[in-house]
């Protein structure tokens, strides 16, 4: 299909730096973007109607993507760093003057527990605790696929120590 396309022969044939400035992270295609994320978020589960969290809620905010702008994106951001808009959890819930606490409690690779101490404290204070784990940018996509879908360092370590906890 490439070389019926020409891609071979022209390979920049329908590069356009204009129409680029133009239509990358254009408003229209943010607000598609947008909507497209909002229906196909999934809930699986609302135990004790959790979700939405009331306002009067105290937060405790821990992980190591809670305050992260460059891996939350992923590997296949692509144009999506050169956005200035892109802001962390933190920052959103800051925003919109949330009172919560915030505990990294680990890296996402690192081998470190000395953050769990503070990140259990913050939880053990809370009402609800939200985790923002996962994995960084260049751990998923082409050629870079991990074999192993659970979460790495010892994500799912903190996560299982700040279940523990009697009032979560």
């Amino acid at each position: 299909m490439k070389f019926k396309l020409g891609l071979f022969d022209d390979p920049y044939r329908f590069c356009d730096e204009n129409k680029e400035k133009q239509l990358i992270l254009c408003e229209e295609h943010l607000k598609s973007a947008t909507e497209a994320a909002k229906k196909s978020v999934v809930l699986l589960k609302n135990k004790d109607r959790v979700l939405p969290l009331k306002k009067t809620s105290k937060i405790a905010l821990i992980g190591p993507l809670a305050n992260d702008t460059h891996h939350i994106l992923g590997t296949w951001a692509a144009f999506g760093r050169e956005n200035k808009n892109i802001i962390s959890i933190k920052e959103e819930l800051e925003n919109k003057n949330i009172d919560f606490k915030y505990a990294k409690g680990c890296e996402v690779l690192e081998e470190n527990r000395e953050g769990f101490q503070n990140a259990i404290t913050i939880a053990e204070k809370s009402d609800v605790v939200v985790m923002v784990m996962g994995e960084t940018e260049n751990m998923s996509g082409e050629a870079a696929c991990r074999t192993n879908i659970k979460l790495p360092g010892l994500q799912q370590e903190l996560i299982a120590e700040i279940k523990k906890q009697e009032n979560l």
